[in-house]
């Protein structure tokens, strides 16, 4: 599992198939999940990252294993989802650097066949729970 701290009051533990929240406040009984997002179809990608610019809002770069593609969490510090959804790219591939700014997430894709890379493509993606999250291609 991979340990994280989103501030100094939650701490999250991301295993196979999901995230678990825990409050980690003074007081707080750190030993109690409060909250978890994922399911068996979810294998984390170890891409949590918080918006720059509006603090406290997340997403989360997953596979989704039932359709063998890459998905999206957006989430709060409480562990609310916010939006979830597939990006319609293959998890046979892997994603590169990701970025997170006023709700777009930026992120690199990459397919390889034989140890060698035959695509490649910067993507955004509008991950607001109010988008239709279509990925634009050459965003960046």
């Amino acid at each position: 599992p991979q340990r994280y701290f989103l501030d100094s009051e939650t701490m999250i533990i991301e295993t196979a198939g999901g995230i678990s929240f825990y409050d980690v406040s003074a007081g707080a009984d750190a030993t109690v999940c409060i909250n978890r997002i994922g399911s068996e179809e979810t294998e984390s990608y170890n891409f949590i990252k918080e918006d720059k610019t509006v603090k406290g809002r997340y997403i989360w770069v997953y596979k989704n294993t039932a359709n063998n593609e890459f998905g999206m969490y957006t989430f709060d510090k409480e562990g609310n989802i916010l939006s979830d959804f597939t990006l319609g790219l293959s998890a046979d591939g892997t994603i590169g650097s990701v970025s997170y700014h006023n709700g777009i997430a930026y992120f690199s894709y990459h397919q390889y066949y034989a140890g060698q890379r035959v695509y490649s493509e910067n993507y955004a993606v509008d991950a607001r729970p109010e988008s239709d999250h279509v990925l634009q291609a050459g965003a960046w």
